[in-house]
């Protein structure tokens, strides 16, 4: 059977993804303190990546309380062996 293709990350959203594989699961907020120092982001910024990583199926998330959990769908290993 045919694996429908697993769509190509953006630089931006790799190193979201690599933070939420580091540490399982995350805030935006947590997201954002974990990236590298480089990488001057606004939370909003953040926040979108997340959301398109959603829409992409990457992530999925849960609301607690106010706040959203990211947690990856998508494993790093299946991922790097495209």
């Amino acid at each position: 059977a045919r694996t429908a293709a697993i769509p190509l990350l953006t630089q931006f959203e790799a190193e979201v993804m690599a933070v939420l594989w580091k540490i399982g699961e995350g805030s935006v907020r947590e997201v954002l303190n974990l990236l590298p120092a480089e990488r001057q982001c606004a939370y909003t910024s953040v926040q979108t990546i997340l959301k398109i990583l959603e829409e992409k199926k990457f992530v999925s998330s849960v609301k607690v309380g106010k706040a959203h959990t990211f947690v990856p769908v998508l494993q790093k290993e299946n991922y790097q062996r495209k």
